[in-house]
């Protein structure tokens, strides 16, 4: 290539001075085979994990074995092999053996998953994959779904055979040892080194899913000639050879090339690592005296920061002042005195790592970077001899470097730009990606990299960042790579991201993702403060900092900007939707409590009273301990200790004497902030023996949460163990009602006044005269006295103080006395239960309460969840009784450490606070082999504890009966009481339902109604024998299309998965569907499991509604509140469709738009830029041909036709929402007229060519356009009509040896008037529009009612459109594999024909053969001709198919599919014609108003049917009413979605009485659908004729006399009667030659069709029916063809 003259192009140099690129040889296999002949014995590369070592010659030999093998398994020159295996000696003799015969080798990362492993192995498509046994599995099952791979085989030595599919390496080499091969015979042969492809690599994948990049031998030989030149450098500057340790993973381009590249010299030793070990590493450039590294920055990193680094000896460094950095960019130097060189690469690396490197090192080292892509093979720009900090070297031989900023021009020193590079590395392009190939290498070769860098006066260079990483802050564009290099200065920062986020205000801010160094302390707080101290205001941390453990990396460092977004997205969502609270008051309808659907427990004093005589709970309490004196009552489940009844009676004195010393009264608030612990029972006591209010308040609360929850109950005193002691003081002395904090351990002393000790407190107050019976006997409201204040779950925002009463607790104790009862006599022996929740929350407090105040039954706890613990408690104590919460049956459904312990003495479960499925429910029982009793329970903090339980009944799922003394009822969304298995929100009311919540009348209000109705928010539901099912929560349904989805359905069904260890289902926003599920899965530890197979199961396995559309994500640990109650399931902000298309099922909905899985859903910036890229995309391919002269246009042709248009156009001052019209037949300029002027976002009005003076002024006073296009045939009419229209700048005349004048120019002498003038397509295209608003045409409506009105479409109405019949452009692929071929006869200037033009015009996929107009014999002749296989006509050609004789004369057979749209087909039509060419009719129905179609047929066909309605297209049928109809009733069709016109011009009145105001159109035909939901047309509205009582459609009428094969055509209006309203009246046309009188007419009908729908208005005989353009019958012409004929008479 020559040097390119221009000053801003830096040229790396002649490549030559270091030898010829070929070497002498005619291939890359050849060059291979000779450097490894001529390494000989010398050792060539070692395995630094095993120490392994292979010489040159083990190398040969073993790559001419797999050469041998390839060669008689059938491959050939371009057939393709994939390795996907992690480092080993087996992967570099796999690749050699395959490039010898010319084969292309694709390396694959071994740790893809099988969504990622099919996309990559579909865009190479090998016949054989090589896998090691790490990845094996998951390949072959992958592989064996793909028709294009022959076999998978095991590259392991002890690997057998084990199918026809899959082989083992050994037996594969073994089959074909003994067979004569010859390698020079192929290594030998001439290859075109310029385009024959040796492998084919993954990009990167920052941007998306990877592509494959093919990379030619003369790539390749390019890198190994740069090589040899370094070589020479190296052992000039050192006197050594060079030892390489490369750390890259081989299928990685940086791996592979150095790999490569180091095989093939003879005097090289390569050292490599299965994988990195950072000890193995370290110890490796000792062992083998390494002197030159070859890393990635991550490396890097940990060179400068590891304390491992220290561990080493490396006294005896000493290295070169003068060292050399070359190849790829690195992150630090270990200090072997031999290490010379170190090569860094892959990512950008920081000035400040580089420095920090430098300062280990004492300054004995260089550090030279580099810079490559997959896409330039390897390196392109690199450090030989001069170096500077930060910067990654001076371009290679060969190489060319240009900056160029947004308009392409190459700039000068210190201008950051985007890097261009061109030069023998620069990769043929993507496989199979034509699009994307353009995008990266423009048309004069030059490849755009996408990062941003500059080079100084010296010519050496430096990265900036991504050009698509670029974060907008207002006017500025903020690198993340600066912030992330200064971040990474800060001791305490291990690595970090940074990426933009949105903001509104200021496009996007700055946030970070930050790992802390081990045993570092730093909050986020202080990282955003060290930015804001050392960076410029536009890059401070704006948007915030959040720590987490790992930055999301691609295998060669290169920091997954978009998933550290996608982490972004959802963290923000959770954070976000924490904070929301939603308080909307519902409509009640008050129930009586004599409702039959009051379900009620029944009388709980059989129990016993509910005081037992006692005046308070503290009476209750103390009564209860007395009673049972020695019992043992609590265990510590982990320490074993004990304590007796007595014991806490003793303590809870104690601390009641202590409290009322400190002053605490009755409604005195104490708080309690602890883990379980014997104290906590005695505070709680001692309280309520004073009557005071006990607030427990979660341990784990922040300072934040803290604040909150003391602000609800406003506590005197607040007791806190040590573990939450720091941060609740904290809180505290800033809260004037807190009197003192107490904290909890014996060997606290006090501190201070404010805060003290437990034991200091009981010793100030052990001497004062207090007793408590004084205090206990005292009678209190029971019914109002507050005992408790819980916190709420808070699932709907922060937690609301839940105030619980006297009552409510003694309710608890009664029924709890019952249930032992029954207990005692069912298993004969007493409770030894275990419970692990909280006891700062309601289920654990309560459960706590219950047995501690019981003389029967022992409660052992545990301070802290740990599963070990949790089983030994039950073995040691031999618990029989577990009251657990939703995840710990998970765990004991799925752990394998229970299998560890005995658990025989467990005889009942009991399981509350959070549905439980049935599959863990079921797996459990399994587990236990059927020897327990699952009691599920139900209830909430604002009901105390249960208010739904089981006892001695049970069914499967359910969670019980009503507990007694409690009433329930189920209603429905206005309040109404429902009867058994009928869903609706639970209500509960009784002794249990707490007073309220505390301070907050409002949302007492809200859960508590006037007649003291709890609502919980849950959606449950009763059978017939009353028993309770829970369903899912009220407000976290999720709202998809009309159904309603219940998450903890989805969730129960993904934990039956043994591979999922735990899931959290919720609901993300959809524009289309409201929402979609989405989950949050936790895998079983060691389980292989990809997010595609956890989609796949539950699409196998539940209903449609139920599959997670949304996706699926693998994390750590599901969001719970502290009980695992439910999940904090995100309430994210909903896009909403309006109620009705929710709710009502008669609506009927076309289904998502989908894009298919081999297509990037691309966010095109307007109607043109979609328009460009897709004839980038065609290019040479066939896009037209006129039928009539069979000229052709490729889409590269339509590209070039149309930008000449937009060129002119904007010469002549066109710009945006600038109107042109286009008045002409079919013809090829008329596209690129059109599309000329989309791409300038001005608006195109095609109108009718036959249309008179009167109608053509009509219709341009509907869009007042500038320039009006028109053909020869209208010329006349046009310009006479214009001219006297001041809007009308010019008429443009299309056409050859067309005249023209001042007014009228022609075409081409405006186009060569513009020529010349700059402009640039892409200018326009690419500029962002708002598509829903831009209007793109104006077509004029049918005109059936009246003259027509003009329909403004949207560019979005085009789009989307283009979307919904890409599906239908597939089915045609697989009906025509060989491609589809389309004649159209639609004229263009209808809304049918210009969208349908427009549709095939984007579409490669098709042919698209047209016809000026429509002539008969042509017609077929075409077909005939061009071997049609797709009509799309209109209802009079399939009557001309159906009837005439001419058809016969033609070979038709070709076609396939008709598509009919425009007006109604009939049934008798449809079927005449599929009997006569053997064809499928797809009908489809549209109005100009919908853009195009809003139903069609696609797999499912009937005759008569228009079809179902298209994705993204919703449909109603309604009564005059305006009430929805179901299956079967006829009524008006409405329709709804993204094609809808924006509406009609200048006409706010004729808009609003098309679209109503919930954004129906209404369409003015009569229709319906069957169960299919496949939908009939019937007639317009408003032509129906009213015939006495009944409503006839003049199309089924017309329908019946067109099955007379005597007549050709017919109109049916109805005519004016003064007895019966209108009477039927047919106007017809006979088929030539035929004999036909208007009685037969008449007596046809009456013979087959009822009375109502006789002609008894009458016949007449006419030449033609008139219709409009698209085949619409004209019935206003008609009735006023009827009106003169009566005249006359």
């Amino acid at each position: 290539m020559e040097k390119e003259d221009c000053k801003n192009i830096i040229y790396g140099g002649d490549p030559s001075e270091n030898g010829s690129i070929t070497d002498g040889c005619a291939s890359l296999g050849e060059i291979i085979l000779k450097r490894l002949q001529a390494g000989g014995d010398f050792n060539s590369i070692i395995n630094a994990t095993t120490k392994e070592t292979w010489k040159f010659s083990d190398v040969l030999k073993k790559s001419m074995s797999i050469s041998r093998t390839l060669h008689n398994f059938g491959l050939q020159r371009n057939d393709v092999i994939s390795i996907v295996s992690e480092n080993r000696h087996e992967f570099s003799a796999i690749a050699f053996g395959a490039i010898f015969l010319s084969v292309i080798v694709a390396p694959i990362n071994v740790t893809y998953t099988e969504r990622e492993l099919l996309h990559t192995l579909d865009l190479s498509k090998p016949k054989i994959v090589f896998v090691s046994p790490f990845a094996a599995t998951k390949v072959v099952s992958v592989c064996k779904k793909l028709n294009y791979v022959k076999n998978v085989v095991i590259i392991e030595d002890d690997q057998s055979q084990t199918d026809n599919f899959t082989l083992s390496l050994n037996e594969m080499i073994k089959k074909y040892e003994k067979i004569s091969f010859n390698v020079d015979d192929h290594v030998r042969r001439k290859v075109d080194i310029n385009t024959q492809v040796a492998l084919i690599f993954c990009s990167s994948g920052t941007t998306g899913l990877p592509k494959g990049v093919e990379i030619t031998q003369k790539n390749a030989m390019s890198c190994l000639q740069t090589y040899r030149g370094f070589l020479k450098f190296f052992r000039a500057s050192h006197q050594l050879s060079p030892i390489v340790i490369n750390i890259a993973p081989w299928f990685h381009v940086l791996g592979f090339i150095s790999m490569f590249m180091l095989s093939c010299t003879p005097d090289a030793l390569f050292i490599f690592l299965t994988k990195f070990d950072e000890n193995v590493f370290y110890k490796s450039i000792e062992d083998y005296k390494v002197n030159f590294l070859i890393v990635v920055p991550p490396i890097m990193l940990l060179m400068a920061k590891s304390p491992l680094f220290d561990k080493y000896n490396l006294s005896s460094v000493k290295i070169s002042s003068e060292l050399l950095r070359i190849l790829i960019s690195l992150v630090d130097i270990l200090m072997m005195y031999l290490i010379l060189d170190i090569s860094s690469g892959a990512a950008p690396l920081s000035k400040e790592v580089e420095n920090q490197v430098l300062e280990r090192f004492k300054g004995k080292v260089k550090i030279r970077q580099g810079y490559g892509m997959s896409e330039a093979t390897y390196g392109v720009i690199g450090v030989v001899e001069t170096s500077k900090p930060g910067s990654i070297g001076m371009p290679y031989k060969g190489v060319y470097v240009k900056v160029i900023d947004e308009n392409g021009r190459a700039l000068g020193p210190n201008q950051p730009g985007e890097l261009c590079f061109k030069g023998d590395r620069i990769m043929k392009g993507y496989i199979n990606n034509r699009k994307a190939t353009n995008e990266a290498i423009d048309s004069d070769g030059w490849l755009r990299s996408g990062d941003i860098g500059y080079y100084d006066e010296d010519q050496m260079f430096f990265i900036v960042d991504r050009l698509k990483e670029l974060i907008k802050y207002k006017a500025f564009q903020v690198p993340p790579a600066e912030i992330e290099g200064l971040l990474l200065s800060n001791p305490k920062i291990k690595d970090v991201g940074v990426i933009g986020i949105p903001d509104e205000e200021s496009g996007e801010l700055p946030f970070a993702f930050v790992v802390k160094q081990p045993g570092e302390t730093l909050t986020e707080q202080e990282v955003i403060d060290f930015v804001a101290e050392n960076a410029s205001k536009a890059k401070w941390l704006r948007g915030g900092a959040k720590f987490i453990d790992a930055i999301p990396k691609n295998p060669s460092g290169k920091i997954l900007r978009r998933e550290m977004r996608e982490i972004f997205s959802w963290f923000w969502g959770l954070i976000q939707t924490s904070q929301v609270l939603i308080s909307e008051k519902q409509n009640q309808i008050m129930e009586s409590e004599s409702d039959s659907n009051i379900i009620y427990g029944g009388d709980p004093e059989i129990f016993g009273s509910l005081t037992q005589g006692c005046g308070s709970l503290g009476e209750l309490i103390l009564t209860g301990l007395q009673k049972s004196g020695n019992k043992i009552s609590i265990i510590n489940g982990a320490t074993h200790k004990m304590w007796t009844s007595r014991d806490i009676l003793e303590h809870s004195k104690i601390m009641s004497r202590t409290l009322y010393g400190l002053g605490i009264r009755q409604n005195d608030v104490i708080s309690i902030i602890s883990e379980n612990r014997h104290e906590f029972t005695s505070i709680a006591f001692g309280a309520i023996f004073l009557n005071a209010i006990v607030a427990p308040i979660n341990v784990v609360y922040t300072e934040r949460e803290l604040k909150h929850t003391l602000d609800l109950s406003k506590p005197k005193i607040v007791f806190v163990s040590p573990f939450a002691a720091t941060k609740v003081v904290s809180v505290c002395k800033k809260l004037n009602y807190v009197k003192n904090v107490v904290i909890i351990e014996d060997d606290q002393s006090q501190t201070d006044n404010f805060t003290l000790s437990l034991n200091e407190m009981i010793k100030k107050y052990e001497k004062i005269s207090f007793n408590v019976d004084d205090h206990v006997r005292r009678k209190v409201d029971i019914n109002t006295q507050v005992a408790l204040i819980f916190c709420s779950s808070g699932t709907t925002g922060l937690p609301k103080g839940v105030e619980t009463t006297q009552r409510n607790a003694m309710s608890c104790l009664q029924s709890h006395h019952g249930f032992m009862m029954f207990y005692e006599a069912n298993y004969n022996i007493p409770p030894v239960a275990i419970n692990v929740a909280p006891w700062f929350h309601v289920l654990g407090f309560i459960s706590m309460f219950m047995v501690a105040c019981s003389d029967k039954g022992t409660f052992v706890f545990l301070a802290r969840f740990d599963e070990e613990t949790f089983y030994k408690a039950i073995e040691t104590h031999e618990v029989n009784f577990l009251v657990l919460v939703p995840p710990i049956m998970l765990l004991l459904a799925k752990s394998p450490l229970l299998d560890k312990y005995n658990l025989s003495c467990v005889k009942n479960i009991s399981c509350g606070a959070a549905p439980l499925s049935k599959e863990v429910e079921d797996q459990v029982l399994e587990r236990f082999k059927g020897q327990v009793v699952i009691r599920q329970g139900y209830g909430m903090s604002e009901s105390t504890y249960g208010t739904i339980g089981v006892i001695d009944r049970f069914k499967a799922g359910s969670v019980g009966e009503v507990i007694k003394g409690v009433y329930v009822k189920v209603i429905d969304e206005n309040g109404r009481a429902l009867g058994p298995n009928q869903p609706g929100e639970l209500c509960f009311k009784g002794d249990r339902i707490m007073k309220g919540y505390i301070n907050n009348r409002k949302a007492t209000n809200e859960a508590i109604d006037s007649d003291g109705w709890l609502r919980s928010g849950d959606i449950g539901y009763y059978d017939e024998d009353k028993m309770f099912f829970i369903v899912d929560r009220l407000k976290e349904l999720i709202k998809y299309k009309a159904f309603q989805v219940p998450p903890a359905e989805i969730e129960g069904l993904l934990l039956s998965n043994p591979k999922i260890k735990d899931v959290g289902v919720i609901g993300i926003p959809d524009e289309e569907s409201g929402e979609l599920p989405f989950a949050f899965v936790v895998k079983q530890p060691g389980e292989t499991l990809t997010e595609q197979e956890v989609i796949d199961f539950v699409a196998e396995n539940a209903s449609k509604a139920k599959w997670l559309r949304g996706g699926a994500k693998f994390i750590d640990a599901i969001p719970k509140n502290p009980i695992s109650l439910t999940h904090l399931r995100c309430k994210q902000l909903r896009v909403s469709f309006e109620m009705d298309v929710k709710s009502d099922p008669n609506i009927i909905y076309g289904g998502d738009i989908e894009i298919p899985e081999d297509e990037e859903e691309i966010d095109y910036a307007s109607l043109g830029d979609q328009i460009v890229s897709d004839f980038k995309l065609g290019f040479n391919r066939t896009s037209f041909i006129n039928g009539v002269t069979n000229e052709i246009w490729t889409f590269r042709d339509q590209l070039e036709q149309s930008t000449i248009i937009a060129r002119t156009l904007f010469g002549a001052g066109f710009r945006q929402n600038d109107v042109i019209s286009i008045i002409s037949e079919n013809r090829h300029e008329f596209p690129a007229i059109a599309f000329g002027a989309f791409y300038l976002n001005a608006i195109v009005a095609p109108l009718n060519t036959t249309y008179t003076e009167r109608e053509l002024k009509h219709a341009l006073q509907l869009s007042k356009p500038k320039f009006v296009f028109v053909s020869p045939f209208a010329a006349k009419r046009v310009i006479a009509a214009c001219r006297k229209l001041k809007f009308v700048k010019n008429v443009i005349l299309i056409g050859d040896g067309v005249k023209g004048d001042s007014f009228a120019i022609p075409l081409k002498d405006l186009i060569r008037k513009y020529e010349k003038i700059d402009f640039k397509v892409e200018d326009f295209t690419t500029k962002k529009m708002n598509t829903r608003e831009q209007i793109a045409l104006i077509v004029c409506s049918s005109g059936t009612t009246g003259m027509p009105k003009g329909v403004s479409i949207t560019q979005q109405n085009m789009m989307t459109t283009f979307r919904i019949y890409r599906e239908a452009f597939k089915l045609g692929k697989m009906i025509n594999p060989d491609g589809t071929i389309v004649l159209n006869v639609a004229p263009w200037f209808h809304a049918m024909g210009f969208v349908s033009m427009f549709l095939v015009a984007c579409s490669r996929e098709t042919v698209f053969i047209f016809l000026p107009k429509f002539e008969e014999e042509r017609f077929l002749q075409v077909i005939e001709k061009y071997k049609i296989n797709t009509l799309t006509v209109v209802p009079p050609v399939c009557v001309f198919l159906a009837k005439s004789p001419l058809v016969d004369k033609y070979d038709i057979s070709s076609v396939k599919v008709i598509g009919c749209g425009a007006a109604a087909l009939s049934k008798e039509v449809d079927e005449k014609v599929c009997e006569r060419l053997n064809v499928v009719i797809r009908q489809g129905y549209g109005m100009s108003e919908t853009t195009m179609g809003t139903m069609g047929t696609n797999a499912l066909v009937k005759p008569g049917s228009v079809g179902q309605a298209l994705k993204g297209v919703y449909v109603k049928v309604i009564d005059e009413n305006g009430k929805t109809l179901g299956p079967n009733q006829p009524g008006e069709l409405c329709f709804k979605g993204d094609v809808l016109m924006k509406g009609y011009v200048d006409d706010p009145k004729a808009t609003s009485q098309t679209i109503d105001s919930d954004g129906w159109l209404h369409s003015g035909d009569i229709g319906y659908y069957d169960e299919d939901q496949m939908f009939y047309i019937v007639d317009r509205l408003k032509e129906l004729i009213k015939y006495k009582a009944s409503q006839v459609p003049p199309a089924e009428i017309e329908g019946l006399l067109l099955s007379n094969p005597k007549i050709k055509d017919v109109g049916v209006i109805g005519i004016p009667d003064e007895e019966s309203g209108e009477l039927p009246f047919a106007f017809v046309v006979k088929q030539p030659g035929e004999t036909l009188t208007e009685q037969e007419v008449i007596d046809f009908v009456a013979e087959n069709a009822s009375k109502a729908k006789w002609l008894r208005g009458g016949v007449k005989f006419i030449d033609n029916i008139p219709r409009n353009p698209s085949g619409k019958l004209l019935r206003r012409e008609m009735r006023l063809m009827y009106k003169n004929s009566k005249s006359k008479l």
